[in-house]
């Protein structure tokens, strides 16, 4: 829904509105990136890829951790954030964006 509304709301600002001339903007779709390694693990992890463990598993006052073997297959890297290489792949399709060559985009401006 936010993704949504910052689209139409950007777009009626460039395009309709005409505020902010000359001015280019990039909506990135994290969300929507995010859903495609969910979906298709293989084209983003290591071998055997892992989309609904994560690798950081911590006792409940997280005074003992273990990370488990092969963290480059892991979307998660505890219950609530990225893995490195989920966020090193957001940093790689981010550069897309700027490049202005990201299919995880939509632009605006001129």
């Amino acid at each position: 829904m936010v993704n949504e509304v910052l689209r139409y709301r950007t777009g009626y600002e460039v395009l309709v509105a005409g505020r902010y001339a000359g001015a280019r903007f990039a909506l990135m779709d994290v969300n929507g990136l995010m859903t495609h390694i969910y979906n298709n693990p293989d084209e983003y992890l290591a071998a055997p890829a892992n989309v609904t463990g994560y690798n950081n598993h911590c006792n409940l006052d997280m005074s003992e951790c273990q990370r488990l073997e092969n963290p480059e297959s892991f979307m998660w890297f505890d219950y609530s954030h990225p893995s490195q290489r989920t966020e090193q792949i957001i940093g790689e399709q981010f550069l897309d964006v700027v490049r202005g060559e990201s299919k995880w985009a939509m632009y605006f401006g001129g």
